[in-house]
């Protein structure tokens, strides 16, 4: 998965509630289909494979490697959604940060299409590598 580097806007959420505020949890989602910026929770395309949950970010100190590039934050942890008890019949495409582990509730912080489709079948799980989610303000 590429670094995804958010709006400024998104960032500055983003990145507020994980140097301010401290306790703001966001979620990964993986989602089988495009979304533009009026989606909500409830209306995301979001994988529904049995053995699939969103999974929170745990996320480094946000810090700026070097004066001309933006403050940056990345996943400071493996992700791993499953092992799925199913195959999943639609890729995952994008990917979306929201506020909740699950459920319609919550908010979109973000979502980006992903640069490789991802897939599992049944009793695979699909992992996130650690640094390879960036959110970056420039």
């Amino acid at each position: 998965m590429a670094s995804a580097v958010l709006p400024d806007a998104a960032a500055s959420t983003s990145l507020d509630g994980i140097t301010k505020r401290g306790a703001s949890t966001v979620y990964l989602a993986l989602l089988t289909g495009s979304v533009d910026a009026s989606a909500t929770v409830a209306t995301l395309p979001e994988v529904g494979t049995a053995g699939y949950a969103r999974q929170p970010l745990a996320w480094t100190v946000p810090a700026r490697p070097t004066p001309d590039q933006p403050v940056t934050t990345l996943n400071s942890a493996l992700i791993t959604f499953g092992p799925f008890t199913a195959a999943m019949l639609q890729d995952a495409q994008w990917a979306a940060l929201v506020t909740s582990a699950s459920g319609t509730s919550g908010t979109v912080q973000y979502a980006w299409p992903l640069p490789q489709s991802l897939t599992a079948d049944v009793n695979e799980s699909i992992q996130i590598p650690i640094n390879k989610i960036a959110i970056a303000q420039n």
